[in-house]
C-alpha cells in the first residue's frame, strides 16, 4: 500500500514497487549469472574473457557474444566495449549487454564511463542499473532495452530523442535518469510500461501516434511539465501520472476516440469520467464538471495544491486512491447521489476536515485513513460494512456506528484516540486490533444482545477505567465472551454520554398484535408477567414486533410500562 509521507519514503516506496514487479526477472538473472560464473570455473567454451570484459557466445553459427560482466576496480574507470572480438581464431560481434552486466544499483561503491559500439541491438534487464555508471552513448541500431536497462545510470546529456531502432522498452528502463530535454519517443513504441520514466527529469513530450498503452506509475514521480496524447492512446493505467507535481498542461488530440482534454484535465471522450487532474495546476479549487459521473483511480493522488473540491449531484462513484495524500486539501464535501466509494481515497489528507460520508452501504478500505484533521464523523445509516483501516489514525475521539452495520473490518478504528464508542444491535464481527491503541477509551455501548466475535480488537484500548454497557440481562455473557471478559466494569443499560429520545419517553403503539415502539437510542426489553423476557435490544428509530395476546411489562431503559395484547 502507499506511503505518502515524503519524498525519501516516496522513492523507497518506488524501489519497492521496482522489486516486487521485478523479482522473477531479479532471480532469472541471478541464477543465469551463477550459471555464467560456473561456466567460467569449468573452463565452458562459451564464455571467454577479453581486457577484463567477459563475453558469453550467444550464436556460434552467427558469431555473436554478449557482454556478461566487467571488473571495475577504479573509481571513474572508463570501458570501450569493443564492436568485435577475437576467441579461438574466430572474430564476434558484439550485439547483446547481459543481464545485470554493470549492476550496482543505486548505492554503486565503483563508478564507470561506458561507451558502446552500434553493433548492440540489446540491453537486457538491470544491465547498467547504477548510479555509478555515465552512458556515453547509446547505439543507433538498438531495438530492445529490458527492464531497468539503463535505472539510475547518467545518460548523454541533451538527448532529444531516443534511436529510432528501438522497438521495446522495458519497465524502470530510464527511471532516475535524466531525459530533460527528450520530446518525443521512437516511432516504433506502441506501450509505455510501468515506471519507465518514474523518478526521471523527464519535462515536455509529445506521443507519437503508435503509443496506445500508459501503464501505471509509468510516469510516477516523474518532473514532467506538459505532455500531449496522441489519437492511437487507448489506455492510461491507474498512477500514471501519480507524484508529477510539475505537470500543468495535458493536452488530446481531437481525433482520439477515448479521451478529451478541458483546461488541461484530463477526461473521457464525453467527459462523464475525470481521468487526471494535474499536480501542478494552480487553482486552489477546483469545481468538477456537472458532466461527470466518475472520478477515476489516482485522478487527483499527491496533490499539494487544492484545498477544497466541489463536487456536482451528477457524481456516482470516486474511484481508488482518487485524493490520496493531497496534502492540502482541506474541505471534500461528496454529494448523497454517490453510490461507491473505491479504497483509500483520501487516505493521508492530513488537513481534511470537511466531509461528508454519502448513503453508501459499505464503507471503503482506508477512505479516511491518516486523515487527522478530521474529529467527528457521521456514518448514514444505510452502511453495513465498515472497511479496514477506514477510519484508522484520524482525531476521532466519539464515533456511533448505526443499526444495520454488522461487520468492523481490521484496523477500522485504530489509533484514533477514541474516548467513546457505540457499537449496534446487528454487529457480528470486530476485526483484528480494529479499535486497538486508543488509549483513552472510556466507555464501550454494545447493543448488540449476542456478544459480537472480537479478534483482538480493543487489545491494547481497554484500561482499568473503561466501562462496557450491554443490553439487560446479558451482562453474563459478555463477562464470559473473548475480548469482551477483559472489560473488568461491565454494565447494564446506556451510559450517560449517549443521547436518548429528546422527550425522556418511548411511543408505544398497539394495532392488534403488533406493538410499534418508536424511540431514540434506547434500550427496550419485554417481558412476559411470568418474568420471561421476549425481546431485548436497542432501538433507534421505529420498530414493529408481534406478539402473542396477554399482558406484558416494557421496560425503556429506567421507564416502565404495561401492555394489554387482545
Amino acid at each position: 500500500m502507499y506511503n505518502f509521507i515524503s519524498n525519501k519514503n516516496r522513492f523507497i516506496y518506488v524501489m519497492a514497487a521496482f522489486m516486487v514487479y521485478t523479482s522473477f526477472h531479479v532471480l532469472a538473472s541471478e541464477r543465469d549469472n551463477a550459471a555464467i560464473v560456473s561456466q567460467q570455473e569449468n573452463n565452458d567454451e562459451s564464455s571467454f574473457n577479453v581486457n577484463d570484459i567477459s563475453f558469453r557466445i550467444i550464436d556460434d553459427d552467427k558469431k555473436l557474444v554478449e557482454v556478461i560482466t566487467s571488473t571495475i576496480e577504479q573509481h571513474n574507470l572508463e570501458i570501450i566495449i569493443p564492436e568485435t572480438v577475437e576467441y579461438n581464431g574466430n572474430n564476434y560481434t558484439v550485439t547483446s549487454i547481459g543481464p545485470r552486466a554493470f549492476f550496482e544499483g543505486i548505492f554503486a561503491k565503483k563508478t564507470a564511463i561506458i561507451t558502446m559500439p552500434n553493433s548492440i541491438t540489446t540491453v537486457n534487464d538491470s544491465a547498467f542499473y547504477s548510479d555509478g555508471i555515465t552512458i556515453k552513448n547509446i547505439p543507433n541500431n538498438i531495438k530492445y532495452i529490458g527492464y531497468a536497462g539503463f535505472c539510475f545510470s547518467q545518460l548523454p546529456k541533451g538527448i532529444e530523442a531516443l534511436p529510432e531502432s528501438i522497438e521495446y522498452i522495458g519497465g524502470s528502463a530510464f527511471s532516475g535518469c535524466d531525459l530533460s530535454n527528450l520530446k518525443t519517443l521512437p516511432s516504433k513504441i506502441s506501450v509505455i510500461n510501468e515506471f519507465t520514466f518514474s523518478q526521471s527529469k523527464i519535462e515536455n513530450l509529445s506521443l507519437g501516434e503508435k503509443i496506445d498503452s500508459i501503464m501505471p506509475n509509468a510516469f510516477h514521480s516523474s518532473g514532467l511539465k506538459s505532455i500531449s496524447l496522441p489519437a492511437s492512446l487507448v489506455f492510461i493505467g491507474d498512477s500514471a501520472f501519480m507524484g508529477c507535481n510539475s505537470l500543468k498542461s495535458i493536452t488530446v488530440d481531437d481525433k482520439n476516440k477515448l479521451f478529451s482534454a478541458k483546461d488541461n484535465v484530463l477526461f473521457n471522450k464525453d467527459q462523464s469520467k475525470l481521468v487526471v487532474y494535474p499536480g501542478a495546476k494552480s487553482e486552489e479549487m477546483y469545481s468538477i464538471p456537472s458532466t461527470v459521473k466518475e472520478i477515476g483511480n489516482s485522478a487527483f493522488i499527491q496533490n499539494n495544491i487544492l484545498t477544497e473540491v466541489f463536487f456536482p449531484e451528477s457524481l456516482e462513484i470516486i474511484g481508488d486512491y482518487a485524493f490520496a495524500n493531497a496534502s492540502n486539501l482541506s474541505t471534500a464535501i461528496m454529494p448523497l447521489s454517490i453510490k461507491h466509494l473505491g479504497k483509500g481515497i483520501f487516505r493521508t489528507c492530513y488537513k481534511l476536515e470537511s466531509t461528508r460520508i454519502p448513503e453508501v452501504d459499505e464503507i471503503s478500505d482506508q477512505l479516511f485513513y491518516g486523515c487527522i484533521s478530521i474529529k467527528e464523523i457521521t456514518i448514514p445509516k444505510t452502511v453495513r460494512s465498515i472497511g479496514v483501516e477506514a477510519f484508522g489514525a484520524t482525531s476521532i475521539d466519539k464515533i456511533n456506528i448505526p443499526e444495520g452495520v454488522h461487520t468492523i473490518g481490521d484496523f477500522a478504528l485504530n489509533g484514533c484516540g477514541l474516548k467513546s464508542i457505540t457499537l449496534p444491535s446487528t454487529l457480528e464481527y470486530i476485526g483484528l486490533n480494529a479499535c486497538d491503541y486508543n488509549f483513552n477509551l472510556e466507555e464501550v455501548c454494545c447493543k448488540a444482545t449476542t456478544p459480537p466475535v472480537t479478534n483482538s480488537s480493543f487489545y491494547l484500548s481497554i484500561n482499568d477505567n473503561s466501562i462496557l454497557y450491554v443490553p439487560y440481562g446479558t451482562k453474563d455473557k459478555y463477562a464470559s465472551a473473548p475480548e469482551w471478559k477483559r472489560f473488568k466494569t461491565i454494565k447494564e443499560g446506556v451510559p450517560s454520554s449517549i443521547k436518548k429520545d429528546s422527550s425522556g419517553e418511548t411511543r408505544i403503539e398497539i394495532n392488534g398484535n403488533s406493538v410499534t415502539l418508536t424511540c431514540q437510542n434506547t434500550n427496550i426489553s419485554i417481558y412476559e408477567l411470568s418474568g420471561n423476557i421476549v425481546y431485548n435490544r436497542f432501538i433507534d428509530g421505529t420498530e414493529t414486533i408481534n406478539l402473542p395476546c396477554g399482558i406484558y411489562i416494557i421496560k425503556a431503559n429506567d421507564n416502565v410500562s404495561k401492555i394489554y395484547i387482545k
